[in-house]
């Protein structure tokens, strides 16, 4: 299921021009998705720098940080869901800002359902990916301009193996580092997780662990729903963890998607099933071989892309209608 975006990855290498990857911001599903993109960009062996920061922290009314040679390089904005139900964050603004100025603009595969003033605008050196069919069909319909293509969600991409063997991010030197900079007052302290978030995340693995170990029946199941503005009436179970907000470091860097994504499959392994309308908890979950009970989120993400990605591949997965 990987081929297609290996395939178009490459052909982009093959042009030979500079390419600036901007990782979508977000929650820990976010950083999965990037940890994936990561892994896609060395493997098809993408030579790409990472946007500047100063543009990523709402500095977007001036070019000081911004690479120089913008009309001849390509922009590949970061899956995910970050155009749908009007909400005005960065894929919109990055792409509003940048479209008509890079030789391509691409947004890697995503969600979309609203922003169709801005889809209007856009030529056809924008290329959108979407990650299922309604997406598809509305942005067919609205982009009328623009290359717009399907494939998977990037997350099913996420090489869970290598992603073990890479590297990881050291407690002791990242809390250094965050301090300094700090100190400093420069940029790169965003770079860097909380150490106090670092800390509290791992007592709270370390206890949860130590939990399953002494009752092995109470954690048998992962409850792990929404409670963000995707989040629906269901009523959530009283053991509920909503894992992609409680291990949220970002995406703005190789080591803290990696080291995010790590720590969220760790936590799923525990379990034998995992109960989720989170869609990068289920996808992690169902390339681990785990028993995934799927819901749905408060629109038609989580079934488009269980039909599109997930019924046909995944028989370990299964959709719960009356959700």
């Amino acid at each position: 299921m990987t081929t297609y975006i290996k395939e178009y990855l490459n052909s982009l290498r093959d042009l030979n021009r500079p390419i600036y990857y901007y990782p979508n911001p977000g929650n820990g599903g976010d950083s999965i998705i990037a940890a994936a993109t990561f892994q896609l960009l060395k493997e098809c062996a993408v030579n790409y720098t990472i946007f500047p920061w100063q543009a990523i922290q709402n500095k977007l009314n001036t070019r000081s940080s911004e690479p120089s040679n913008l009309s001849q390089a390509i922009i590949l904005y970061g899956g995910g869901g970050n155009l749908v139900n009007n909400y005005h964050g960065a894929a919109r603004k990055i792409l509003e800002k940048y479209h008509d100025l890079v030789y391509k603009f691409v947004i890697l595969p995503h969600t979309i359902n609203t922003h169709e003033d801005l889809l209007a605008r856009l030529g056809s050196n924008v290329e959108i990916i979407c990650r299922e069919e309604v997406s598809y069909k509305y942005v067919k319909a609205k982009a009328l301009k623009a290359n717009v293509l399907l494939m998977d969600d990037l997350g099913l991409s996420l090489n869970i193996e290598k992603l073990f063997q890479e590297k990881q991010l050291n407690y002791f030197s990242n809390s250094l580092k965050k301090i300094y900079y700090a100190l400093m007052q420069d940029k790169r302290q965003y770079e860097f997780p909380s150490p106090k978030h670092l800390s509290s995340n791992d007592i709270d693995f370390f206890v949860k662990s130590f939990q399953k170990r002494l009752n092995t029946k109470e954690f048998e199941e992962l409850n792990c729903f929404r409670t963000d503005s995707e989040k629906t009436d269901f009523e959530l179970p009283k053991d509920n963890i909503d894992l992609s907000l409680s291990i949220c470091y970002g995406t703005h860097n190789e080591s803290v998607s990696y080291f995010t994504s790590r720590k969220i499959i760790e936590y799923i392994d525990l379990f034998h099933t995992v109960n989720t309308n989170r869609l990068h908890i289920a996808i992690p979950s169902a390339l681990l071989g785990k028993r995934v009970r799927f819901f749905a989120n408060n629109y038609y993400k989580c079934r488009a892309i269980y039909e599109y990605s997930l019924e046909s591949r995944f028989p370990n997965v299964e959709w719960i209608s009356n959700a």
